[in-house]
């Protein structure tokens, strides 16, 4: 069985060729294959993350089915000049704020002569982000439309190509939280990356709640570590289990409350990209220790902003998905 986001990559011919049901397994896998590398221009890697299965499978499948295959030199070719990429000019904050970033809610790999950058997500502030740091970087932008079966929604597939002056990206993010203005540029990223700003009343008053999460312990550490440097107030924690399909996972969690909360995000809202984000510091800024009556309204009104940002987003990804199945949308 051919998945949606597999037939979502297809041609309208080809794509009909295989929904059909009249072609046997190998005559449907080799239409399938074959415009995959040939005309989507994807590599058996490629191709074979797409299909959850070991390259070298691919390849063998597509010797079996009589595929011809790019000579090397025109496979390095392509690879190296589809795209314009060019190295990191950055400076060591700017390196940190995008390293730390990509740790936290996105995917590195080496990609033959390149870096990959992928994230998976229906929130459109998150891909607008990745993409306003790594544009001046690389023209490779590639955004898919899916659904996601384990979460029910549909949502957004990123790739990202770059040079091979970002294999930093590989490995784990160093800062130096001694430093202001490192410590400051990774907790930003954080920030944006996986952590919820919430303002809950308490005793009449509003009081704001950051909570930074993150299964990478020493990312974790390092945050705490350098709040608490400052004179901020925070807890460490680790929270429940959760299962996902890559096995059990354990979020580790920072947690700061108000006053403390309202000094953190005084510091870092002036450098959020994040739209979300910044949103929701301006509003719980603003909010704080305030009467819970007077700033409701205002809290009411940022979540619906935002419900209707994703809403969209993933109204727009059911549209693009259908338009590529040649189905309508129905109840999206």
């Amino acid at each position: 069985m051919v998945s949606d986001e597999l037939l979502s990559m297809l041609s309208d011919d080809v794509r009909r060729k295989v929904e059909l049901g009249e072609l046997t397994d190998d005559e449907r896998l080799k239409l399938v294959l074959e415009h995959l590398y040939w005309r989507n221009n994807l590599s058996s890697t490629q191709i074979a993350s797409l299909l959850g299965v070991d390259d070298r499978l691919v390849r063998r499948m597509m010797e079996r089915l009589g595929i011809k295959r790019r000579e090397r030199v025109e496979a390095l070719k392509l690879r190296l000049t589809k795209y314009s990429k060019r190295g990191f000019t950055g400076s060591l904050i700017e390196r940190i704020r995008l390293h730390t970033l990509i740790a936290a809610d996105a995917h590195v790999r080496r990609h033959h002569a390149q870096i990959e950058v992928t994230t998976s997500t229906p929130n459109p502030w998150l891909i607008s982000e990745i993409h306003f740091m790594l544009k001046p970087y690389s023209d490779h932008f590639n955004l898919n439309p899916f659904y996601n079966r384990r979460t029910g929604q549909f949502s957004w597939r990123l790739s990202i190509l770059l040079d091979q002056s970002f294999d930093f990206l590989l490995r784990p993010v160093e800062v130096d939280v001694a430093d202001d203005g490192q410590f400051w540029s990774f907790t930003a990223s954080l920030l944006e990356g996986e952590a919820s700003i919430e303002v809950v009343p308490y005793r009449g008053l509003a009081q704001v709640k950051v909570r930074v999460y993150n299964d990478d312990r020493r990312l974790m550490t390092l945050l705490h570590r350098g709040l608490l440097m400052r004179g901020l107030l925070a807890k460490m924690r680790l929270e429940k289990p959760r299962t996902t399909e890559e096995g059990v996972k354990f979020s580790h969690v920072v947690e700061v409350m108000d006053p403390h909360a309202r000094r953190l995000l005084g510091r870092i809202a002036p450098d959020l990209i994040h739209f979300e984000k910044l949103l929701r510091a301006k509003a719980a800024l603003k909010a704080s220790e305030r009467p819970w009556s007077e700033v409701e309204p205002l809290l009411r009104e940022v979540e619906r902003v935002v419900e209707a940002g994703l809403a969209a987003s993933k109204r727009m990804a059911a549209e693009a998905l259908a338009r590529r199945a040649g189905r309508a949308v129905i109840g999206a």
